[in-house]
Order: structure tokens, then sequence, then C-alpha cells
């Protein structure tokens, strides 16, 4: 979601490398972690992911109109990948603050590929913010509907206060930095609550998904434009 908010806000072939060399980054960095844990098979896709993520990047580093807000986008990206790889070698631990930790991450990405691609830096930071706050707003709900349902599913207990202060941090800095519209958005998460039936059966749990995602994608797109 970040990625394709980062082409919204600055479409631009630069932001179009930029963004796909952070994604065959990502699939690098998972062949890698595979690899690690045993699968000698993804050696070889890992080394070609990671030669198509370092050529992409250096063609989106060339033609971006901000070049050292993607230089440090790619640092960290880099040290925190290689870091999350041999840490966790293909094992992706489910611990609210790593999932926290990751949805913050892949927005920080995309604010910095559009601003990299000429974005203005505070409409970037809100859009940003809007798609982390509402991401773990998602986080919060879905992990409550799906512990209804699931066998060894937890809610997120803490959840409502963390996505409530959150909101409330998200629209005051969006105020101050002149998107109080766009800011304002993961404020009406609890509206689309309401308007989704209770997920009552494990087959409605991959039409949960797919209606998150249709709702980010909204979201995401309005963020943008406001």
């Amino acid at each position: 979601m970040p990625l394709l908010a980062a082409l919204l806000l600055a479409p631009r072939p630069s932001t179009l490398l930029a963004g796909c060399s952070v994604m065959a980054a990502f699939g690098a960095f998972n062949a890698f972690g595979r690899f690690l844990g045993g699968r000698e098979r993804a050696r070889g896709p890992g080394f070609v992911a990671l030669g198509v993520a370092a050529v992409l990047a250096a063609v989106a580093l060339l033609l971006a109109n901000r070049p050292i807000p993607l230089l440090v986008i790619y640092g960290i990206a880099v040290v925190t990948g290689s870091v999350v790889t041999f840490a966790w070698r293909g094992r992706h631990p489910r611990k609210t603050p790593l999932e926290i930790a990751a949805i913050g991450g892949c927005a920080v990405i995309g604010a910095g590929i559009a601003t990299a691609g000429g974005a203005d830096v505070s409409h970037a930071v809100v859009v940003g913010a809007v798609i982390t706050t509402w991401a773990i707003w998602s986080l919060w709900w879905v992990r409550g509907q799906l512990a209804r349902i699931l066998p060894k599913r937890t809610p997120w207990s803490n959840g409502r206060l963390v996505v409530i202060v959150l909101s409330l941090v998200t629209f005051a800095a969006g105020a101050l930095l002149g998107h109080p519209l766009a800011a304002a958005l993961p404020l009406v998460y609890p509206l689309r609550t309401v308007v989704h039936a209770p997920v009552r059966s494990a087959g409605k749990a991959r039409i949960l998904g797919l209606t998150e995602l249709g709702w980010a994608l909204g979201i995401a797109g309005l963020a943008v434009a406001l």
C-alpha cells in the first residue's frame, strides 16, 4: 500500500523503479532467510532477486528528483532486512510489536520514495501516517474477528486504546502540516467496522482479508487526493 501511494504522489519512472527495487529486495531477503533456514534451493532465486533490486535501485537513483532520501531509504532497508534475515532465518514470529514495526517501516519507505520522486514532503509524511494508522486499526479489528472463529488466536487486548491515541496523534500532526482532511481518515475506521457483518465462520476469513485490502486501497487513494 505505501508503494502504491508513493506512485500516486509522485507518478514518475523513478518512483516506479524504486518501488519495484524494494519489492525485489524483500523477495531476496525472504529467499536468503529460507536458505539460512535450511532450504538450499532458495539461494539461487535470492541472488537473482538481489541483482534485480540493485539494478533497479541504481537506475531509480539516477532518475530521482531528490536522490538523498532514496539513498537513505535504501540504507535503512538493507540494514534492517539483513538483521531480520539473519535473526529469523525464514521464520516470521507473529508478535504485535514486530507487526507494528513492519507496518511503520513500510510506510517510511513509501514516504521516502515519494519524496525522492518530487512529492511534497509534508503530504508524503501525512499519507504515510494515515496508511500506518489505518493498518494498525485493521490489525486490531481483524485479530479480534479471527479470535472468535479460529483456535489459538487471541484478540489484541489493549489495541483499542493504541489505535485511538494513534489516530488522534495522526490527525494533530496532519493538521499542523496542512493536511487535516487526509489526517482525519483513520478516525472513520469505526464506521468501517459497522458496515461489515461479524465473521462467523473460518470460510469467511479470506473474504475479510480482501475486504480490508479494498478499504485500505480506498483510504490510500483518498489520503493522496486530500
